[in-house]
């Protein structure tokens, strides 16, 4: 019985692979090689996403563009192109807005690149940075594809589940796909206001404790818990950072306000030091790299009552958009005349490449 059941049946301790056909495994595995080394040679850098992509083609056809806005959501809903081009006195069209929802900085290079000759030599580039984009417990969501394919399987394994890291091996073909399919073609209200999108509406903060404890679950779990500021993420967003300096960007931080009842809910836990952590984090690095920090804290809006400006913790409304751009837009100018940032010619009298300074809150 025993030989019998050994001959007529795979042992128990046999690897599940010997059972398997040698030879698919072999052609499995060559396609998949010849298919990275094909594509890699291709496409040696990451694809922008359609959506991005079509925007900074459309606002960038007729006009070079000297001013850029950049990074997650809070750029997008909240600094808005056409206040800063009046504060600064450009022309409206030089300035654009190219941020969107759950964009990292790989996504803005990877756009800044492939559209760099249509942008005016040395643009300033406003990055709107926050703890979701640069924490590795984040949620990576598949929007975030320029990230994961700009990255080895090992750190891809260590963001998102084998499924998810070996599908961004076809990231490009998804990417050409799209542009094919006309899946994301621009509207006009993309291209509107400079690519500004701005909030969903001008709601103020919900007051209800069943919404202020859904806001506050929500952040926990998607900006801040568990918490790694110290792996792939921020890694990436070094790189991608320096990278934007060698293609000859001009970039200038910036760390949005949170709602002030936010910051007293997480004080003295967990959460309230990974927001200290990525505030104390991301001001080092802007020291090393001696670029500009435009930090906003609470108090950034004198006399402003904050639920009347906040869309939620995190994000402000259409009111404090404004608001907010105009805050944004003094900043830049005072730091333009007083010759702390190497402005382009056009942008101030002085030539001179002046220190940049750590911050300007």
């Amino acid at each position: 019985m025993l030989g019998h059941a050994t001959q007529g049946s795979p042992s128990r301790k046999s690897p599940v692979w010997h059972a398997l056909p040698r030879g698919a495994l072999i052609a499995a595995g060559l396609i998949v090689a010849l298919h990275l080394l094909v594509i890699r040679s291709v496409f040696p850098h990451p694809v922008a996403r359609e959506q991005i992509r079509q925007r900074v083609s459309a606002l960038t056809e007729h006009v070079r563009p000297r001013l850029i806005i950049a990074g997650d959501s809070r750029a997008a809903w909240q600094i808005h192109p056409l206040i800063l081009a009046e504060r600064l006195g450009l022309p409206a069209k030089e300035v654009i807005n190219i941020a969107a929802n759950n964009c990292g900085s790989t996504p803005v290079v990877a756009a800044f690149r492939e559209f760099s000759d249509r942008l005016a030599p040395a643009p300033i580039l406003l990055l709107s940075v926050s703890t979701w984009s640069v924490n590795d417990r984040s949620p990576t969501y598949l929007e975030n594809d320029e990230l994961l394919w700009s990255i080895g399987w090992v750190d891809r394994l260590r963001l998102v589940s084998p499924v998810q890291a070996g599908l961004a091996i076809f990231t490009p073909e998804r990417r050409l796909w799209q542009r094919l399919a006309g899946l994301w073609e621009t509207s006009t209200a993309e291209v509107a206001e400079q690519g500004f999108m701005g909030p969903p509406d001008n709601r103020h903060v919900a007051h209800s404790e069943r919404s202020i404890e859904r806001q506050s679950r929500l952040l926990e779990r998607e900006w801040y818990a568990p918490s790694d500021l110290n792996g792939v993420r921020w890694r990436i967003f070094e790189t991608d950072v320096q990278a934007l300096l060698r293609l000859g960007a001009k970039v200038v931080l910036v760390d949005c306000p949170d709602h002030p009842a936010w910051l007293e809910r997480i004080a003295g836990t967990p959460f309230g030091d990974t927001n200290a952590l990525f505030h104390a984090k991301l001001r080092g690095f802007c020291q090393r790299l001696r670029i500009p920090l435009l930090k906003y804290d609470s108090e950034w809006c004198p006399g402003c009552e904050p639920d009347e400006v906040f869309y939620d913790f995190v994000h402000l409304n259409r009111e404090g958009a404004i608001r907010f751009s105009e805050r944004v837009a003094q900043d830049l100018a005072d730091m333009l005349a007083d010759g702390r940032f190497p402005a382009a010619p056009a942008l101030a009298q002085s030539g001179d490449r002046a220190p940049f300074p750590l911050d300007f809150e």
